[in-house]
């Protein structure tokens, strides 16, 4: 595995792994502060309630009425409600590995709410493009 601050890609090895088992273990796609800027964000979205009243954010285990005792809560396209998600490397790296078990065609996975049929007269802001 080649892991820079702008590109990852795996070697032969994991890639075997991959289509042997269904599945590899990397040992990082992102940066320290990568995460910690994931964390500042997911700590604030969640704290303002980024996503409820479109139902993006809700209690997966919980009851979702009640916001301060959730006990899974999750938002949905977090990055319909904080753009610097759109900018991630680690976005960048699940594409270049995405591209070498897929193929050029892993396009379609990654951005599959970016076709007219799926949302008619809107663009998905949250695929790369």
């Amino acid at each position: 595995m080649c892991l820079t601050p702008w590109r990852m890609t795996l070697d032969a090895n994991a890639v075997a792994e991959f289509h042997e088992h269904g599945f590899t273990t990397l040992a990082q796609i992102s940066t320290p502060a990568e995460l910690a800027l994931l964390r500042t964000v997911f700590e604030r979205l969640f704290a303002q309630g980024a996503g409820r009243k479109e139902g993006a954010q809700y209690d997966i285990l919980g009851h979702d009425y009640d916001q301060t005792e959730q006990a899974l809560p999750t938002i949905i396209n977090p990055a319909n409600y904080a753009a610097e998600l759109r900018r991630l490397k680690c976005r960048e790296n699940a594409a270049a590995i995405a591209r070498q078990h897929v193929g050029a065609g892993c396009h379609r996975l990654i951005r599959t709410c970016d076709s007219e049929a799926s949302s008619p007269g809107r663009r998905n802001p949250v695929a790369p493009g």
